[in-house]
Order: C-alpha cells, then sequence, then structure tokens
C-alpha cells in the first residue's frame, strides 16, 4: 500500500517535469536548464521561448540566491507582501562631508555621474542633473532621461542593500514607474518617478515598496531629450 501511495503522491511531478534543453538549440522552449552570465550570476530553472517561464533559481556571484516563479522573462510577484518605504529611506547625505549625492555614488561606486543637491526623496533635496557638470562631455548627446532610470537603479540598491538583515532585499525590480512633470515656485522644472520596488528578503518573502524620486532637469529640459537604452 505504501509503494502505491509513494507513487500517487510522485507520478504527477514525474509525468509533467520538464527535459534538460539541449546547448546546440537556438530556443530553449519547455525544457530546463542552467544559464551562467560572463559576471558569474546564474539562472537555474524552466524555460519557454529563450524565457524564464516557471519556476527556477536565480544566484549571484557572491553566492546569494533565491527561488521565484516567471512568466515570459518576468517574475511573477503573487504574494507580495507591501511594506511602508520609509524602511528602506537612506539617512540624508552629509553635506559637510560629501557635499552632494555625485561624491557619494562616486565613493561607493567609481562611477561619475552629472548629480548634485541630495537624495531626491523630496522637491527640496531633487537630484540636480546637471548638463553643465564638470563631469560631463559636451561634445556628446547629453542623456538626461538614461541618467534618470539608472539612478533609480543605483538608489534601490543602495536602499536595500544598506538595510537590516531582516530587510534586506536581494533580486530586486521595479514592475511598476509612473512619471510627472512638476514645477516649482521659481518655474524649475521637476520629473517625478513613482515607482514600486520589489526583492527577497532572507526567508525568500517577495517584499514591495513605493518610493518617490524627484530630479531636477531644468538644464536639459526640452532640448533633445536622450531616452534610454531599453
Amino acid at each position: 500500500m505504501k509503494k502505491f501511495l509513494f507513487l500517487f503522491l510522485f507520478l504527477p511531478s514525474l509525468l509533467f517535469a520538464l527535459p534538460n534543453c539541449n546547448e546546440k538549440d537556438e530556443m530553449w522552449d519547455q525544457c530546463f536548464a542552467k544559464l551562467t552570465y560572463k559576471n558569474g550570476d546564474s539562472y537555474e530553472g524552466e524555460w519557454k521561448n529563450n524565457q524564464f517561464h516557471g519556476k527556477g533559481t536565480f544566484t549571484f556571484n557572491d553566492g546569494s540566491s533565491f527561488q521565484s516563479t516567471w512568466i515570459e522573462g518576468k517574475e511573477s510577484l503573487e504574494g507580495a507582501i507591501d511594506v511602508k518605504g520609509d524602511i528602506y529611506r537612506l539617512s540624508p547625505i552629509n553635506q559637510y562631508k560629501t557635499g552632494s549625492v555625485y561624491q557619494e555614488l562616486y565613493d561607493i561606486f567609481g562611477k561619475e555621474f552629472p548629480f548634485d543637491n541630495g537624495w531626491g526623496y523630496e522637491l527640496e533635496d531633487a537630484v540636480i542633473i546637471n548638463k553643465q557638470h564638470f563631469s560631463v562631455d559636451p561634445s556628446k548627446p547629453f542623456p538626461g532621461v538614461r541618467y534618470e532610470y539608472e539612478y533609480v537603479r543605483y538608489r534601490a540598491y543602495l536602499e536595500v542593500a544598506w538595510a537590516t538583515k531582516e530587510e534586506r532585499l536581494i533580486g530586486i525590480s521595479f514592475p511598476r514607474r509612473k512619471q510627472f512633470l512638476i514645477a516649482d515656485q521659481n518655474g524649475k522644472k521637476h520629473n517625478v518617478h513613482e515607482v514600486r520596488v520589489c526583492g527577497h528578503n532572507y526567508k525568500s518573502e517577495i517584499i514591495c515598496y513605493e518610493s518617490q524620486y524627484y530630479f531636477d532637469i531644468s538644464s536639459f529640459f526640452g532640448q533633445g531629450l536622450v531616452l534610454p537604452e531599453k
């Protein structure tokens, strides 16, 4: 009887288990495989039409990993837990120590961005995207909009990386984003991003929070915007 019960419980999984993908095939469809990227990150799981589709495990090059479900290349957020964004809010920038968000990002990531002022949580500390910044090459088109998208990723990474162990997240994504323009009392133009940030905590739970990003885009507003690369 126990043998029959064992087969009854496990036979469905055996019947519906996907075959291994063939590395020589140009298309991985309805199969199971592991893909390792050049930076050492990897995904091991189910595929459909050359996209993550179904259950799988994503492992970063530092050894951290999370299990999740994907639908046509995008992670499913079913069962996500929403928390207040204040939990992940960064401390104000010490103007006497680093001076601006430019120096903060340069010290941490070693990259130069034409950013001034604060983190951009409110209008008062909006990230100034400065077309006349000393780091800008005036002979090249100014990709102002692309800088906005890059900044959203960098700030969100710092928010979840600098959180406590219980609140720290990996594998972050941005499933929803709204944008709108506003002008302050001095006529300066600001672009505001309202972003939903989601990631996995140490319990493998999906945690999401809402965050706003204020950008002062006065220096390049209406001057042939360069859109972000898709």
